[in-house]
């Protein structure tokens, strides 16, 4: 994908969520837990070291995304008390492809967060 058509992927993305969402700013919801915002930030923080454009709390017609990647048109959904059930509820409504993430994944048995286990997510 020559860089013309990465910037018509991020923008057609872009046109899917809320106009008042702003790339590349990471949004802390404090509804969520620590671990979940911290998986946020680590996320955002690999996608930008990748070149990729993002957005955090997205929101759109039906719900609020975790992360976009609106390089690559896939969103990341954190799951710290998310069921499969759950996720798969919002498959039907999402405008994109949903990556679950489980926080434990990332999780050392002494509770640090090992960000190097995000490089399985990001392409």
């Amino acid at each position: 994908m020559n860089n013309k058509d990465e910037i018509r992927m991020v923008m057609r993305n872009k046109s899917l969520f809320d106009w008042r969402s702003q790339r590349n700013v990471i949004k802390f919801n404090p509804a969520n837990g620590l671990i979940h915002e911290l998986v946020k930030a680590a996320i955002c923080y690999k996608l930008l070291e990748a070149g990729h454009d993002f957005l955090t709390e997205a929101e759109f017609k039906g719900g609020r995304a975790d992360v976009v990647d609106l390089t690559t048109g896939v969103i990341y959904e954190i799951m710290e008390s998310e069921t499969n059930t759950s996720i798969e509820a919002k498959r039907a409504v999402y405008p994109l492809p949903i990556v679950p993430v489980e926080t434990t994944r990332f999780l050392s048995d002494k509770g640090d967060l090992e960000i190097e286990s995000m490089e399985a997510y990001i392409p």
